[in-house]
């Protein structure tokens, strides 16, 4: 990059939105430029407590409610207080009191009985079969029989009784005739009702939907049923719970701080990385002449060390462990003397390592479901990989522009990154 960084790449190397590919070719424009450098360094003072408030921003706005508050409101979870809170803004704010209006809308219609509408009516015999079956009918046959070889052998007494012997037993009334009609039956196709549609979105090639039985069609594979039905019903993605407790460095570590960051960590910091083995990057130290990276577990054991570097990269030749949480510090030497980054009273760099049974899923995900974004994004989210899921929610965001769920799913992840 030999022009000067411009306006626009600094506001967003600041705030974290540049791409991958592009932060990278930034760094190395700032390693090599002074004068952007100390342009970053002069936005980065007026927008580190700006930058600080949306790293810890809650899901929505603070002149509105929360989704939490929302969804509590609506399923009657919220103590007296908090629903009293949420009563007073509801009729201040027509965009919550919407907003609460559209979930109970929804809730409704997903836990409606889902039961079939109509019992079929039981089948009514005709009546001649009414007859046929009648005890009347049974008992009045043979006596009309009787009768008539009576007056059978009166008319002709020449007959002999052995020849009338045959027809003396009483005859057995006809079998009612078997159903034929078209009447519904309740094991017939006829039965079925057209299911209600409660959810959808436009993914995965065509359209997956949510019927008011619960039922989810469109999916490619059912391996991930559950958690659409979830993220359909809830609007919601489950995050793991130490993503937020790796983030309390991010504010400190990379900005442009004296107390205990003399220079800049890039990362990884505050966030889960797919692969064992992570690439870690910082900013340059002024008049540095190596580096050295060291990582070390939860116990503050080092568990790799890097030799003297001359860059401002590094990627450690041992996998990591899954699951785990480490912490890393950069060690420039400048004129022979040590400075760490961070040190004290500056708070750790902590990244994790995604977990093996995250991983699996994740793998499933992409095998099974490679075009479906909301599943990718859900596999993303469960596992903790926040920039990877915002990726997939924002496409899918974009494939349905009107869509409440895909929405509220993007929000979610960018809130907790």
């Amino acid at each position: 990059m030999k022009q000067h960084l411009s306006d626009g790449q600094i506001d967003k190397f600041i705030s974290r939105t540049l791409p991958p590919s592009e932060l990278l070719e930034v760094d190395d424009h700032l390693a090599a430029c002074e004068i952007c450098m100390q342009k970053v360094g002069r936005l980065t003072d007026r927008s580190v407590s700006k930058l600080q408030d949306q790293l810890f921003a809650r899901d929505m706005d603070n002149d509105h409610l929360s989704y939490d508050l929302m969804s509590g409101f609506v399923d009657d979870t919220l103590d007296v207080h908090n629903r009293e809170s949420v009563e007073i803004h509801r009729q201040s704010c027509a965009e919550c009191s919407s907003e609460i209006d559209s979930l109970i809308n929804l809730r409704a219609a997903i836990t409606a009985d889902t039961e079939p509408r109509e019992r079929q009516t039981q089948v009514q015999p005709s009546w001649i079969a009414r007859i046929l079956a009648s005890s009347y009918f049974k008992i009045a046959v043979p006596a009309a029989i009787i009768l008539l070889i009576g007056l059978f052998l009166w008319y002709f007494p020449s007959v002999k009784p052995a020849d009338v012997a045959e027809v003396e037993q009483p005859l057995t009334p006809p079998a009612p005739p078997a159903n034929t009609d078209n009447s519904p039956s309740t094991n017939g196709v006829n039965s079925q009702q057209p299911q209600k549609i409660v959810a959808s979105l436009n993914d995965a090639g065509g359209r997956i939907e949510l019927d008011d039985t619960g039922k989810i069609t469109g999916l490619p594979g059912q391996e991930f049923a559950q958690e659409v039905r979830t993220a359909f019903k809830n609007q919601t993605v489950d995050i793991p719970s130490d993503v937020r407790q790796l983030q309390s460095a991010n504010g400190v570590l990379m900005g442009n701080s004296e107390n205990g960051a003399p220079f800049k960590l890039v990362g990884p910091i505050g966030k889960v990385v797919e692969s064992r083995r992570p690439t870690f990057t910082w900013q340059p130290l002024k008049d540095a002449d190596s580096y050295i990276v060291g990582i070390y577990d939860e116990n503050f054991d080092q568990v790799a060390v890097s030799p003297l570097l001359q860059s401002t990269k590094w990627t450690p030749n041992i996998e990591l462990k899954r699951g785990q949480i480490y912490q890393w510090q950069v060690t420039a030497i400048r004129n022979g003397e040590e400075v760490k980054s961070p040190a004290r009273p500056a708070p750790e760099a902590k990244f994790k390592v995604v977990d093996e049974a995250s991983i699996v899923a994740i793998q499933n995900a992409r095998r099974t479901a490679a075009n479906s974004h909301l599943v990718l994004g859900i596999a993303y989210a469960n596992a903790g990989l926040l920039d990877e899921a915002a990726h997939e929610f924002q496409i899918l965001l974009k494939n349905n522009p009107n869509s409440e769920i895909a929405r509220r799913l993007l929000t979610k992840v960018k809130a907790a990154k």
